[in-house]
């Protein structure tokens, strides 16, 4: 995948990030132990944990979450947890 456009130059945009967030997620395959397979995923929590430091917006959230169960063992409580310290009102959530 060509990443060489890549939205760094321009952090507002976000709807670029969240597109190409969800591209390396597309790419990820479950299960797949592959180094190349296992950058994908994460090339795509980094990707959506930027646009999270800058927006924490639900499609960014539903993102990360699922990328981080499909890759499992990953800290998703840790990361829900941040997301909700970013705007606790917007995402809390009640037990």
């Amino acid at each position: 995948m060509n990443t060489s456009n890549k939205p760094r130059n321009h952090p507002e945009l976000l709807n670029a990030r969240l597109y190409l967030a969800t591209a390396y997620a597309s790419l990820y395959i479950p299960g797949a132990p592959s180094q190349e397979n296992l950058a994908r995923g994460n090339q795509a929590v980094a990707e959506f944990k930027e646009v999270l430091d800058k927006d924490p917006i639900i499609f960014a959230i539903d993102g990360i979450g699922s990328i981080l169960f499909q890759m499992g063992g990953q800290p998703l409580i840790q990361e829900i947890r941040r997301v909700q310290d970013l705007s606790p009102k917007a995402y809390s959530v009640e037990a």
